[in-house]
């Protein structure tokens, strides 16, 4: 059940990167970011009231921590994005998110068959080629150094945030996913005050809340999820980047690159490898 739940929570986080991309087009960063994310809070609210929980200190104080470090990671993707090297930045990004809680996973204790040990080596190269994305030609330009920086410093805020995650126990209901958002929301709304500069488009508002209720919902799902197992859940949740892609491809007309077209056949005989194993 788990590894669905992982799966689940990949296309919807994947659906709310690809739309909060579309807003970022036209819209500030950091506006989109933090708008993003309180449309996600009223959700995750209401949710969490109405499923309900028994959380304990340590099931909201990590979380907290953890959503901090979430909008930090968030802050520096969407930086390194903007003036760095796509090629670079997504791929390292991706599968730092991924390696520090596999690593935090086996030094709790969790251990896995042969088969899902494959199938998750074979995931987190599928994560890498699937990222890949911009013009060979920046690979070589000068902002790759300052671009791996950010990468490394970005894909290790979002693997804390799941190991924050990670550490709730299974009465806390959605609670933890609340208090997250309770840190990680004024943080953006400062920064986006800041920066004064408001959303000015009515369809992109709407975008903009799609993209939050989608990061929420994923959020939510990755919680479920590491109850059955971080390593696992980890790996197939950040396989995200497959449904941006797949997103842009039908509604955008994107081409994939070969390293993106083998990568994504790639990580579905990974995740056939992780659930048979």
């Amino acid at each position: 059940m788990g590894a669905v739940l992982a799966l689940l929570a990949a296309l919807t986080w994947g659906t709310g990167d690809y739309l909060g991309g579309v807003a970022t087009k036209r819209q500030p960063v950091v506006t989109v970011a933090a708008s993003a994310q309180i449309g996600g809070l009223a959700v995750v609210m209401a949710a969490a009231f109405l499923i309900g929980g028994s959380p304990a200190w340590e099931d909201l104080f990590y979380p907290g921590l953890g959503g901090a470090a979430g909008a930090v990671g968030l802050l520096l993707l969407y930086h390194g994005l903007a003036t760095g090297t796509a090629s670079v930045v997504a791929p390292i990004t991706g599968v730092m998110s991924a390696a520090i809680p596999t690593v935090w996973g086996f030094i709790n204790g969790e251990s896995v068959s042969p088969t899902t040990s494959l199938g998750l080596f074979a995931g987190l190269i599928a994560i890498a080629l699937i990222s890949q994305g911009g013009d060979a030609s920046q690979e070589r330009s000068g902002l790759a150094g300052p671009s791996v920086l950010v990468a490394l410093a970005s894909g290790t805020s979002f693997g804390l945030f799941i190991v924050a995650l990670s550490v709730a126990g299974d009465d806390a209901g959605l609670f933890p996913i609340l208090a997250a958002r309770a840190i990680s929301v004024p943080l953006l709304i400062l920064l986006a005050i800041a920066s004064a500069q408001p959303v000015t488009a009515e369809l992109d508002r709407l975008v903009i809340l799609g993209a939050g209720i989608f990061d929420a919902a994923a959020n939510a799902l990755v919680l479920v999820a590491l109850r059955d197992g971080v390593i696992v859940a980890t790996v197939l949740s950040s396989m995200y980047p497959a449904a941006t892609i797949l997103w842009a491809r039908l509604f955008e007309g994107e081409r994939m690159r070969p390293a993106q077209k083998f990568g994504l056949l790639l990580a579905a005989a990974a995740v056939i490898l992780i659930v048979v194993g």
